[in-house]
């Protein structure tokens, strides 16, 4: 997943910045809707199935009474390896765009804040995450 971030270049801090809310957005819809999928294969055979009210049936309400609203199902969380999955691409996308979100100043700031997300890192990572960075030289060039 981190491998498409390699391919936005360059991204300024800004950029960064909206790619991160962007990453949470979609890590946020991904979990819903696996949430929602595994609530829909557990409630099948539900209370419809077995002779009940289905679900989605609500009370007629009296005159001036907004409607009740209808039964929710029960929300099952979605499998643990998919969660494990998608938990690890996002933190190391969000990790990458942390370190170029960074400022040119000081110097120091962006291997500080590299080596804190990535202590197991290598000179070659951190290559290519400063090549994603624009800088003033590279924006007069284009």
């Amino acid at each position: 997943m981190h491998a498409n971030v390699f391919r936005c270049r360059p991204i300024s801090e800004v950029g960064a910045e909206q790619m991160l809310l962007d990453t949470h957005a979609l890590r946020t819809t991904l979990l819903q809707t696996a949430q929602e999928a595994a609530s829909s294969s557990g409630a099948r055979g539900g209370a419809a199935a077995d002779g009940g009210t289905p679900a989605s049936s609500s009370v007629a309400a009296s005159p001036g009474q907004a409607p009740a609203p209808p039964q929710q199902q029960q929300r099952q969380p979605p499998p643990a390896a998919y969660l494990k999955i998608l938990g690890r691409g996002v933190q190391r996308v969000e990790q990458v765009l942390k370190v170029v979100m960074r400022p040119h100043e000081p110097a120091g700031g962006i291997v500080e804040t590299y080596i804190t997300l990535f202590p197991d890192g290598d000179a070659a990572m951190l290559q290519r995450i400063l090549e994603l960075k624009t800088t003033e030289i590279s924006q007069e060039v284009t």
